[in-house]
């Protein structure tokens, strides 16, 4: 049971699940706020009964259809899972005919692809006057909900629970490096969207190679939300070592791939280096989980103006424009990426420990709202343009 857990009042009249995916098919960093989550909401309820799947896209199996039988007054379902499919939801829930359903959905970063599958999904719930509350990790993505939805009641913002890094475990390379040079580190999935180029671009540039060194903490992965295999990342793979060989020798002693770290490294990775560099413009970037852990570390940060980070860091001068084209498609403005990072100096920042309580407090605030999601107005899939604009800071 979490630390602080809420105590509810028992309504008997209602009859709850939760729907969650695999623990061994989330992706891992996530694995401690689900459970925490699916911890904290079993302690409070009397829940019936937590399902557990290799992924939620069918619900033909024999234990849904005793839900339906089930004949249900009251029926509360609690959606965890980033992996939701929202269409083979909506086509279950449309066979309840007498039960008045409630529907709690934790989004995460893929709803830019299901947009249009959970727009049906409300628009069911508007048809049968069931309640419908929609929980995001942060203002941002709180804001683009509200954007698409053209609704403000019944959206809820509430933190990523974060899992505590371990105690510290050297890594030779961070120990061994002068301790005069000014480190930046990077910590998390080599992808495209992640822009790592962007960063080992700035090192052709001798002002830059002499007075950082790079330290890369992550490999090369599949897709958080789509799955793709990792040989499909073999192309970046090749730009990668593309510019990495087209840096001088000096630069290249400059730059040090460390590989997966653990939580105890990663710990020390942390406090070792002078700064931590964020530089995505993953459309599923709602919360930045390796900016939360630097910042906890005392760490500070330079990430790009997107998503989850522009409520992350604080620090506005420590934040860089993503050019955005015609088409949507998004880039690291590298001369403002080159500008903060000379005007970076050398220090600690205070420790953002993040509180759990409140995010407890919260979910409980959320689950004894009387709100839900209702549009007066027509409901809006945004483009990759629009949703960029809006991840962004701008205006649409």
């Amino acid at each position: 049971m979490l630390t602080g857990s809420i105590k509810l009042k028992a309504d008997k009249k209602i009859v709850n699940y939760i729907l969650c995916i695999n623990q061994q098919q989330l992706w891992q960093s996530c694995n401690y706020h689900h459970k925490k989550l699916i911890d904290l909401y079993n302690s409070s309820l009397s829940i019936e009964k937590i399902i557990s799947c290799q992924a939620i896209d069918k619900f033909d199996s024999p234990f849904f259809t005793k839900i339906l039988q089930a004949n249900y007054d009251r029926c509360r379902f609690i959606i965890t899972s980033p992996q939701i499919n929202f269409l083979s939801l909506s086509r279950f829930l449309q066979k309840f005919k007498n039960t008045h359903v409630e529907i709690n959905i934790h989004l995460y970063g893929n709803l830019f692809r299901e947009q249009n599958h959970l727009i049906a999904l409300l628009k069911l719930a508007e048809s049968r006057n069931w309640k419908v509350k929609l929980i995001s990790p942060t203002e941002t993505f709180s804001i683009t909900i509200k954007k698409i939805l053209n609704a403000n009641k019944g959206i809820f913002t509430i933190p990523l629970f974060k899992q505590p890094l371990s105690s510290e475990k050297k890594i030779t390379l961070l120990e061994d490096t002068n301790s005069d040079q000014f480190k930046i580190g990077y910590a998390g999935r080599i992808t495209e969207d992640k822009n790592l180029h962007s960063l080992l671009l700035l090192f052709k540039d001798k002002l830059i190679y002499e007075k950082y060194t790079l330290f890369v903490a992550g490999s090369f992965d599949s897709h958080i939300y789509t799955k793709r295999t990792k040989n499909l990342q073999t192309p970046y793979l090749f730009l990668i070592a593309e510019i990495y060989r087209s840096l001088s020798d000096e630069a290249k002693g400059r730059i040090h791939f460390l590989g997966d770290l653990d939580r105890g490294q990663l710990a020390y990775f942390y406090k070792k280096i002078n700064l931590c560099i964020n530089l995505s413009t993953f459309y599923g970037e709602v919360f930045g989980l390796s900016t939360a852990e630097a910042l906890s570390s005392g760490c500070q940060v330079l990430t790009t103006k997107w998503g989850g980070l522009n409520d992350l860091n604080t620090d506005k001068h420590n934040l860089v424009n993503v050019k955005i084209s015609s088409m949507g498609r998004t880039s690291v403005d590298l001369e403002d990426l080159t500008k903060k990072l000379l005007m970076i100096k050398n220090k600690r920042v205070k420790k953002v420990i993040k509180n759990d309580a409140r995010s407890t407090q919260l979910i409980a605030d959320t689950l004894m709202s009387s709100e839900s999601v209702a549009s007066k107005k027509k409901y809006k899939i945004l483009n990759r343009k629009q949703w960029s604009l809006v991840f962004s800071k701008a205006t649409i």
